[in-house]
């Protein structure tokens, strides 16, 4: 389960613009690749806090308007 949590993790912080591809498929393939929750504590620990839903919602809605222009 914590594997989970932190594939879930990593996955809306990639979609959040919070962690490059290359970064992201680092740290998802050393999720997947986890044993013990020791291997899994660094993965997350250098995230700055999330924003509000509603932040992230128009984060969002910005790269989508520049990726479409």
């Amino acid at each position: 389960m914590e594997r989970d949590r932190a594939v879930d993790e990593l996955k809306q912080d990639f979609v959040d613009g919070r962690l490059s591809h290359d970064t992201f498929m680092l740290r998802m393939h050393a999720a997947l690749g986890a044993r013990n929750s020791g291997q899994l504590d660094g993965l997350l620990e250098d995230l700055p806090p999330r924003r509000s839903g509603l932040n992230r919602i128009r984060a969002a809605a910005r790269r989508v308007a520049q990726a479409s222009s």
